[in-house]
């Protein structure tokens, strides 16, 4: 682990003066601001747009193509650790890549099925995992609403799913979003619902309710999560930082309270160098962890460099 970490910062060590040579007044123009900056200037008022821009800062998958709104690749390195179930480390690649020669509808997807950066203590397989690749078709897109056809090549086979995206406003400061998919897995269709609750509180504080439900059709035990966060972002460029903390229960079917997995913790993250680089810190305790049926400590590291073309 010691090795790894001290790889990781001396290749960081090394770039750092190229990142820091850069021309700012080469990209200080509004046409070449990067991506975070453009959506931090668009979240001002509306907390859909504020919600957005927070999920961007902290890399949140199930949001991440509209916070971007085009093409990406997240290369993420990430170390685990839990006192009851060892440590591990892997290398994963997120993205979305929109073909607009082929079809502005058509798009490569990435792992796009692993959205459980959320899973309250899993220790994720050593070395490095290969990526799921897919493919989405954005049958019909509005302002509010969304529904994607998607194909992933998964368990030696083509995996057929639709995906549902709607989001509302509910007053001034409070918004909704829901997201629902639908796909065929190697146990039969499988679904996931989630819906998110969103109160602006500041500029760069944002409260957030999100409940999760996952289900296979034929099988009686629910997978679901419920968590309370209270995320901070603030700074722009290299500067940008962010925190949020969280307090969340989880379970299967309708499990008794002592059942089920009660979690609370903190994340730290921030860009280095660049925007497009990231560490992130999250320590978190758990009672009646699913992994071992009983109270542990985690602690997850991550290092993140996002690919994309801000033009």
């Amino acid at each position: 682990m010691i090795k790894s970490l001290f790889t990781v910062f001396t290749v960081l060590w090394l770039f750092a003066p190229m990142a820091n040579g850069f021309d700012e007044s080469e990209s200080g123009s509004s046409e070449n601001l990067v991506w975070l900056d453009r959506a931090h200037q668009s979240a001002t008022t509306s907390v859909d747009n504020m919600a957005l821009w927070i999920d961007g800062v902290f890399g949140d998958q199930v949001t991440e193509d509209e916070a971007m709104a085009e093409s990406y690749l997240r290369v993420i390195g990430r170390y685990s650790w839990n006192e009851n179930a060892g440590n591990a480390n892997n290398l994963r690649v997120r993205g979305t890549l929109y073909l607009p020669k082929v079809n502005d509808r058509l798009a490569l997807l990435f792992d796009d099925d692993d959205i459980g950066d959320e899973a309250l203590d899993a220790i994720p397989g050593a070395g490095s995992e290969s990526p799921d690749l897919g493919i989405q078709w954005r049958l019909s897109k509005q302002d509010a609403s969304s529904i994607d056809l998607t194909a992933h090549w998964r368990d030696s086979g083509i995996r057929p799913g639709i995906r549902f995206r709607r989001q509302a406003p509910v007053t001034d400061n409070v918004a909704m979003r829901f997201y629902h998919r639908f796909d065929y897995g190697k146990d039969g269709w499988e679904t996931s619902t989630e819906l998110i609750f969103d109160k602006k509180v500041t500029s760069g504080h944002l409260y957030r309710w999100r409940t999760r439900v996952d289900t296979s059709l034929g099988d009686e035990a629910a997978s679901w999560r419920t968590v309370f966060q209270s995320r901070h972002a603030k700074g722009e460029g290299a500067a940008l930082h962010a925190r949020q903390w969280f307090l969340g229960v989880a379970g299967q079917g309708s499990s008794a309270w002592r059942d089920t997995a009660k979690y609370v913790g903190v994340t730290w993250r921030r860009s280095y160098v660049r925007d497009y680089l990231w560490f992130e810190v999250e320590p978190r305790y758990t009672w009646q962890s699913a992994l071992c049926d009983c109270d542990t400590a985690s602690l997850q590291l991550r290092v993140e460099v996002l690919l994309f073309d801000p033009d």
